[in-house]
């Protein structure tokens, strides 16, 4: 089974205002892509990384290095111009922009409860396969827990 991690705050300071996680639960997806004035980019080696993900994959999330929810992948990976779902930027806030550059994976997510959160290995990242095994056995744990 392979894991990745979406980061929820899009801003190089990674505050909890910049934060669409709001977005990720509601439409069930987990996804990567910004706005042109923002200052994080992907390049397309991150967005065909993203279309690789499979269906049954473990998604984490993150707010900064907080894992602050986690889910199993409903989809392969695809880029948002072709899901076939409804997005709606405008009533999210303008956020996000659903374009070429934006690529993500439907999830069912779990919000872990403030006593469950835990740190993460790794860098407060947009994106990135996980192979920390501390992260990998917690999520395994809350898996079978919470699934």
């Amino acid at each position: 089974m392979k894991y990745y991690n979406f980061g929820s705050c899009w801003n190089e300071q990674g505050d909890k205002s910049c934060s669409i996680f709001d977005v990720f639960q509601y439409y069930g997806i987990v996804f990567v892509g910004l706005k042109e004035h923002k200052t994080k980019t992907i390049d397309e080696k991150t967005i065909d990384e993203i279309l690789s993900i499979e269906k049954g994959s473990i998604i984490i999330v993150t707010s900064g290095i907080t894992v602050i929810a986690f889910g199993k992948t409903t989809s392969n990976g695809f880029r948002l111009t072709d899901y076939t779902g409804t997005l709606d930027p405008a009533h999210d806030g303008v956020r996000y922009d659903v374009e070429d550059s934006t690529a993500g994976v439907q999830v069912t997510l779990y919000t872990l409860k403030p006593e469950e959160q835990f740190s993460y290995g790794g860098q407060g990242k947009k994106f990135q396969n996980v192979h920390d095994k501390p992260c990998i056995a917690r999520i395994n744990e809350l898996y079978i827990k919470h699934f």
